[in-house]
């Protein structure tokens, strides 16, 4: 292999998350990119300890116990790499915790300028707090008072087409100069003003004196056209600045990195590069994390969206309390006592790991019940209606799922299950799982050298969970076949297996493998290819090889906690079983 395809570098890549801090350390190994080991550590950029740079410190020293490599010299990162072999050539850094950036979003007309704005700014973890336009019916002194009360840590300014509309804009010039002296100087907001280029410079100029200010190109150049690069670009360092007022000791670890960049952003572009190397046109991904939560949705890798929210199963559980259905999360461990409390002190302290197989099951539902939350805000109008109805629509081809609840590969059977309750796919689809919360330095690396994540596509790591068949149409009912299913792959390996209404049946696919699929509908079913037509299909092999789950849309489960919980049982004992 050339040495320009394979550059001997290696790369340390910090993830700063609300819980933990994770050190990834990849390298050549037998000339291809590796991930060599990954050390972890508490994360401490809240009290007591108020400085990031400790939770870093100790995941990189784990990563020294575990390769036996040096990588930290007198409190600081090696870097570059040392002639005795020691150290690292560069330092990469993604960042998801801390709190939200808090935007309000200035704008001429709602449907246009604000609605481009609000585009512009969803791959950031941001929480819109404030939107004006011209037809909010409020006055000047309104403006400046929920300003004042909303507390924003950005003022996204922006309206009108190039050569377009000016007098509206400079009205609400005048507001902000208004709010200006009445912020406390430290609160005061940057402002990023994005709209008509003929009046950038004026605006510049009425606020730089009380405002920090970023111009962009304009988000709605025309009325035609579109521009979100401009203003995603000037949001990427001032939510660096936001995170260096936020988390303490981040500004001298940045002193040490080459590149930066949230979470979501680095997460969302390895979903788009897995989904286009095992041409899955349509994908979906659900991340769930402590604080911050995302999904990711496109019918081809080449465009999609991410929209990240400020909750999670740990410290962003305070927002999402009032939806949670204590009842229902009872039927995840049958009729688990003190699920009140337990919620309250999950809140309280996220970083507590399960240690029974019950406490696993309660946060696997409860896992559900914000995942339930987050597609809600995240799926796209005519897709939410849809999954509520009939389950995810049958565009989607690959899911992948992340976060803390689905990194326990020991329990394949359990996610599996959580995932297509939660999720409902429709169709043939591929389940992934970042189990080693990979996707994301990999997404990172992609910007740096793109034949680290190239080279990793086939690690054991990045492989399926399940390849996944749901037929849906006709009512699962009566007691004759609605499937005949035939799977073969290597030499001569092949099964056939008829599938009665409401079963889940596994077929062995190892990893690794690709088997030819051919799925017959027995009646008016459609598994992909078209109501009552066969699919013939390739398919990947993961850890659960391939599963037919006929138990219908939506699945139901009683409503008697014991119940759900013995139901629940049942299939989680179908799925460790493969046919033979």
């Amino acid at each position: 292999m050339p040495s320009s395809v394979v550059q001997t570098e290696r790369y340390l890549v910090l993830d700063l998350g609300h819980v933990f801090t994770r050190a990834f350390l990849f390298d050549v190994v037998d000339g291809r990119y590796q991930c060599v080991s990954i050390g972890t550590a508490l994360s401490t950029w809240e009290a007591p300890v108020n400085d990031v740079r400790e939770s870093v410190l100790a995941a990189v020293e784990a990563l020294e116990a575990l390769t036996g490599l040096r990588l930290l010299q007198e409190g600081e990162i090696l870097t570059p790499v040392q002639v005795t072999g020691e150290g690292v050539d560069s330092v990469h850094l993604l960042v998801s915790a801390g709190p939200p950036m808090r935007i309000a979003l200035i704008g001429i007309l709602e449907n246009l300028s604000l609605r481009s704005a609000l585009r512009a700014v969803e791959p950031y973890p941001v929480e819109p707090v404030l939107r004006f336009h011209v037809n909010d019916g409020l006055s000047d002194v309104e403006r400046v008072e929920q300003l004042l009360n909303a507390a924003p840590d950005v003022i996204l300014f922006t309206g009108g087409t190039d050569e377009g509309a000016r007098q509206a804009l400079l009205g609400f010039l005048q507001v902000l100069e208004m709010a200006a002296p009445l912020f406390p100087q430290e609160d005061r907001p940057l402002v990023l003003y994005a709209g008509n280029r003929m009046v950038a410079h004026r605006v510049q100029q009425h606020l730089q004196a009380a405002y920090e200010v970023y111009v962009a190109d304009n988000v709605r150049p025309s009325l035609e056209r579109e521009n979100l690069v401009g203003v995603r670009r000037a949001l990427q360092e001032i939510y660096k600045e936001h995170l260096v007022r936020r988390l303490p000791g981040l500004e001298g670890l940045l002193n040490v990195v080459r590149t930066f960049e949230p979470v979501p952003l680095a997460w969302h572009r390895m979903v788009r590069l897995m989904s286009a190397y095992h041409h899955l046109s349509g994908y979906l991904g659900l991340h769930l994390g402590s604080g911050l939560s995302m999904v990711a949705r496109g019918r081809d890798a080449l465009q999609g969206r991410i929209r990240p929210f400020a909750r999670g199963v740990g410290h962003g559980l305070s927002k999402v309390l009032p939806q949670v259905d204590v009842e229902q999360l009872k039927g995840w461990v049958a009729s688990f006592e003190g699920s009140e409390e337990a919620l309250l002190y999950k809140a309280v302290y996220p970083e507590v790991l399960p240690e029974t197989e019950t406490d696993a099951w309660w946060e696997r539902g409860l896992a559900y019940q914000v995942g339930k939350q987050v597609l809600e805000q995240g799926l796209g109008r005519g897709d939410r209606r849809w999954w509520r109805r009939r389950g995810l629509p049958p565009v989607y081809r690959a899911l992948f799922l992340g976060g803390g609840v689905w990194s326990t590969l020991n329990h394949p059977e359990a996610l599996l299950l959580t995932a297509l309750d939660l999720l409902q796919p429709l169709g043939t689809v591929t389940l992934f799982v970042d189990g080693s919360h990979l996707l994301a330095p990999l997404g990172l690396l992609a910007k740096v050298n793109p034949f680290v994540p190239v080279q990793m596509l086939r690690s054991p790591h990045l492989l399926p969970l399940a390849t996944v068949v749901v037929p849906w149409g006709s009512p699962m009912r009566g007691r004759n076949p609605i499937l005949r299913v035939r799977l073969s792959w290597g030499r001569n390996q092949h099964l056939s297996v008829s599938v009665l209404p409401g079963e889940l049946r596994v077929l062995p696919l190892p990893p690794g493998y690709r088997g030819e699929l051919v799925v017959e509908p027995l009646g008016a079913y459609d598994v992909g290819a078209g109501r009552g037509r066969t699919l013939k299909q390739t398919v990947l092999g993961g850890w659960k090889g391939v599963v037919i789950d006929a138990r219908g849309r939506p699945v139901v489960y009683p409503e008697d906690p014991e119940s759900h919980w013995q139901a629940r049982a049942r299939w989680l004992d179908v799925l460790k079983r493969e046919e033979v």
